[in-house]
């Protein structure tokens, strides 16, 4: 046989030693042996003859394939073997990882990682699925049992973290409370229930040992979801102070075991459940913008912006550049304090009336002072982080009645007043006029036109006023007067009593006058007013 086919034989054979799992330096031996051995044509057929019955041989825990696809599967960068099939890695990777839960009675923190890639070779050794599931339970088990401790998970909404010890949860929801709560008389409470499937959680909830507290909480039996007070409540006992202390949302806390790198602390829970770090998100007002286009854009009514930003109204004017919050962080934790207020407050009656027909209608006269009563109110009142968000009355007791105002009102109607003259041309109206106040009105119209009485009433002036000319005034029932001036001719005289319409004077040119004319003022109050706002 030639040197060339002995070599071939003997690389084969070396090739089959590999395939059937021999040591690397067990090969190492072999090859550098045969290179220093010279075969005979009868060795290298046995050698030949060999290998091929090796190759032949069926394998039952592996077998060599002739470039066929196999799974290398890794744990933490660790090769722990080969499957024929990607499902039977994971597979035994499960029922490993269960097994490893069913041990320890709770479900336990592995923090290993599966990894399976599909390779092809001429040679390789795959596992069945239960050997698979052994080598897998093998290599994790120790770090997961070393790595990890237990652990206490708490839940609220979508915020989840994990705390140490129960003493740290404890001490982050007080924490929490004592944000809002400075009775000191409450307490964190966690009640321990264990589930079915062994697994250990805690109900949360804030309690006080106080007897004072919780003879006061029975004022909440009395009072209604919606405020509405149902139950007696002069049998209630009342006393000042927070009644009770609860978070609003449902706080999960559950037993688990987990390591130190998925553990936080306290404060940064705290952080996370308050958001103390969170920013209010501020827009900046641009051209055209008003603020019920910024309200709507930041789906807001304009009561909530109103809210948030304390110096709008709104009619406020917006000027480019101004800031305006439009979000305000909200915390995942929110504690809701409700506290018994006893208040002492002034209130007033309403006013009485005293109809008088004698006095003409707008006249008004105190006849008695009013004097404020005092009463006391005891109110609930809840607050959501810190601010107000409802208030129920318990009980209210007057402690000194209330003296009403008393007020007369005539109810007499007011009198009417006509056009002194008929026909005639306005020619000066009420006001400015000349650098100087028109206190009247003025018709030009022809010398002797007849003046009549405006309004019913006695003649208190009856002849000449500088100025004025011959003047006439009326004095009327509700306090007015009429005058009527620059007349040519007066037809009544002082004390007499005249009627809506009677003639009185005739009008003239008398006076300060600038032409024939009839000058007419009317007084009210002791002021002279607009005669063209009350003519009928």
């Amino acid at each position: 046989m030639s040197r060339y086919i002995r070599h071939k034989v003997l690389e084969f054979y070396i090739i089959a030693l590999i395939a059937s799992g021999r040591k690397r330096n067990r090969m190492i031996r072999i090859t550098e042996h045969l290179k220093k051995v010279k075969l005979t044509k009868k060795s290298a057929i046995l050698i030949g003859t060999g290998a091929l019955l090796f190759i032949g041989i069926p394998f039952t825990s592996s077998r060599i394939r002739d470039s066929k696809e196999y799974y290398v599967v890794t744990i933490n960068n660790e090769a722990v073997g080969a499957v024929n099939r990607p499902d039977d890695a994971y597979r035994a990777y499960y029922e490993a990882r269960s097994q490893i839960n069913k041990e320890a009675g709770q479900v336990v923190y592995m923090s290993d990682g599966i990894n399976v890639v599909r390779e092809r070779k001429l040679f390789g050794k795959t596992e069945s699925k239960d050997k698979m599931t052994e080598l897998i339970y093998n290599e994790i088990k120790d770090k997961s049992i070393n790595l990890n401790e237990k652990a206490y998970t708490v839940t609220v909404n979508n915020c989840k973290f994990t705390l140490r010890t129960k003493e740290e949860v404890v001490n982050l929801l007080e924490k929490v409370k004592d944000q809002y709560d400075t009775s000191g008389k409450f307490h964190i409470d966690l009640e321990e229930t264990v589930t079915e499937d062994n697994k250990t959680s805690y109900d949360t909830s804030v309690v006080s040992s106080d007897i004072a507290v919780l003879d006061a909480a029975r004022v909440l039996s009395s009072v209604d979801s919606d405020g509405t007070v149902i139950a007696p409540v002069e049998d209630a006992y009342y006393q000042d102070g927070v009644i009770s202390v609860e978070f609003k949302e449902d706080v999960n806390v559950s037993e688990i075991y987990a390591p130190d790198d998925r553990v936080t602390t306290v404060d940064e829970a705290y952080e996370t459940l308050t958001k103390q770090d969170a920013e209010n998100e501020i827009y900046e007002v641009k051209q055209g913008d008003c603020l019920t286009f910024i309200a709507e854009n930041h789906g807001l009514y304009m009561a909530e912006l109103l809210a948030l930003n304390p110096g709008l109204t709104w009619d406020s004017t917006l000027v480019l550049g101004q800031e305006i919050v439009v979000t305000v962080p909200k915390p995942e934790l929110s504690v809701v304090v409700k506290e018994e207020v006893t208040t002492e407050e002034e209130f007033n009656v309403d006013v009485q009336y005293v109809d008088n027909p004698d006095v003409y209608s707008g006249t008004n006269t105190v006849i008695q002072e009013a004097v404020p009563g005092t009463r006391q109110a005891v109110a609930l009142v809840e607050y959501t982080n810190g601010t107000e968000t409802a208030r129920t009355l318990l009980k209210e007791s007057v402690t000194r009645e209330a003296v009403p105002q008393i007020i007369e009102r005539g109810t007499k109607e007011m009198p009417t007043y006509i056009k002194p003259i008929s026909g005639g041309t306005l020619t000066s109206t009420f006001g400015k006029r000349w650098g100087t106040i028109h206190y009247g009105v003025d018709w030009g119209c022809p010398i002797g036109t007849n003046v009549k009485a405006s309004c019913t009433g006695k003649v208190i002036t009856a002849g000449w006023q500088n100025g004025y000319g011959y003047t006439v005034v009326l004095a009327h029932s509700d306090g007015s007067t009429t005058r009527y001036a620059h007349l040519s001719k007066i037809a009544v005289s002082v004390g007499q009593s005249v009627s809506q319409g009677e003639v009185i004077a005739y009008s003239g040119n008398t006076g300060n006058s600038t032409g024939p004319h009839l000058h007419f003022e009317i007084t009210i109050g002791g002021s002279r007013v607009n005669p063209l706002e009350y003519l009928e």
